[in-house]
């Protein structure tokens, strides 16, 4: 992602790329697991989204009010996903969480309906910002994660000592530690095949 577009942007793009995967809605999850690098035996995705937009028309919707009632409405649907999220649109958005218990806590899942929900919000109330900009956190949780858990102030030697000094004086201490890394760690795929 490019975090420096607008929001609005970003949309316009992911909505492109929607409508151009469209072409492609054909293929089986079985077919594009075959041409990935993904293991048969390995899942292509442990979660999914699911938008339901069933558009109808206010003047039909009055039609069959008057015509039609429905009552007692369940609705029961199972994915094999171990987090399913389907959000639904008519005057309001609704968002439904289905979960394994035995993957995740129900404190994860309000902590991750709380986020979901200050992002919504920022971005309905921010349109102009860039996505580097939006936050899936509260006012309260950055401040705790920027000012609470950050109380880190330790007493600087007032007495000439320099930062090589310092560093020289830990590295006797600790002279097995590792002190700089340049780059990142390498992932070994050589194990992996490769479709195709």
């Amino acid at each position: 992602m490019d975090w420096a577009a607008s929001l609005i942007s970003w949309m316009q793009q992911l909505q492109a790329q929607q409508v151009e995967r469209e072409q492609y809605a054909y293929s089986t999850l079985v077919d594009i697991q075959g041409w990935s690098a993904v293991p048969r035996r390995l899942s292509l995705f442990d979660s999914i989204l699911v938008f339901e937009n069933y558009p109808v028309h206010t003047s039909l919707q009055s039609e069959i009010q008057n015509t039609l009632a429905i009552s007692n409405v369940q609705n029961f649907e199972r994915t094999n996903y171990p987090l399913t999220i389907t959000a639904s649109a008519t005057t309001k958005l609704t968002l439904r969480i289905s979960y394994d218990t035995n993957r995740y806590s129900q404190e994860t899942i309000h902590r991750l309906l709380n986020q979901m929900q200050v992002l919504l919000t920022g971005m309905v109330n921010h349109r102009e910002r860039q996505l580097a900009e939006l936050s899936i956190l509260t006012e309260q949780e950055q401040h705790q994660i920027l000012e609470g858990w950050n109380q880190t102030q330790l007493d600087y030697p007032q007495d000439g000592t320099l930062i090589h000094q310092l560093f020289a004086a830990h590295a006797k201490q600790q002279p097995e530690a590792v002190a700089v890394v340049l780059g990142r760690p390498t992932v070994d795929l050589s194990g992996v095949r490769r479709a195709g």
